[in-house]
Order: structure tokens, then sequence, then C-alpha cells
């Protein structure tokens, strides 16, 4: 497998268990900390998949999505969030993402989720 991930959170927890969990399933990770770092990782990285946390843009995560839908408008987005608001969830599928998880995350339906993403073969579900 050489698919690569770029994963944006700023939850220490949420991070470490989502690269835990994704370098187990074989998947290349890589973390930003900073939001020009994630922006910088799109321009100049091949990725995949982006990972994005809501919560990890110190002003509106909604407008972090549409300039990542911008940079990379074929790319996958997962983006999590603590937030259960039906209303901005609905806005966050309506700029292109992939899948809106609400956190805490269940292991089992991320698995899932990215093997469809990334369309990995049925042996990995």
């Amino acid at each position: 497998m050489n698919e690569k991930i770029l994963l944006a959170c700023r939850d220490d927890e949420c991070r470490s268990d989502l690269q835990a969990f994704l370098c187990r399933e074989g998947l290349s990770v890589h973390r930003v900390h900073e939001d020009a770092d994630l922006l910088l990782e799109l321009l100049h990285g091949d990725f995949q998949l982006v990972i994005y946390d809501l919560e990890f843009c110190g002003s509106d995560g909604l407008k972090m999505v549409r300039i990542i839908r911008m940079i990379r408008p074929k790319v996958a987005i997962v983006v999590l969030s603590r937030n259960t608001d039906l209303e901005l969830g609905g806005k966050v599928l309506q700029e292109g993402v992939t899948h809106y998880c609400v956190k805490p995350i269940d292991q089992k339906m991320l698995k899932e989720v990215f093997c469809s993403v990334l369309q990995l073969p049925q042996s990995l579900r």
C-alpha cells in the first residue's frame, strides 16, 4: 500500500489514536500541527486523503475545508468534529467532503470509511 494521508488534528489524544490506527493498517500518515503547515503540505504533497479536524484551525474550520477543496479539488476529505449540530454537518458535506465524523470516533466505522475512500481491498475491511 502506498496511500498517503495528511492528518490535521490538534486534539493530542485523537491525533495519536488516529495515527496509531492508520499505521496499523499499513497507511503512510503525515501529521501537521499548524494551519500554515497544512497548506504547505497540500501545495507540495501528493495525498490521497486529508483528515481534518474542524477544531484544528484557530478560526473558521469550514473556511479551511473550502481552501483545502480549492487547492486539491479531487482529494478525499474526512472531517472530524465534536460539534453534533446537523446544520454544520450539512454545510460541511456541501463543501464536497467525503465523510463527516463526530467525535469520539468509532474505529470500526472509521476503518470502513477509510477502506471505502481509499478503495482498499476487501481483505482489509
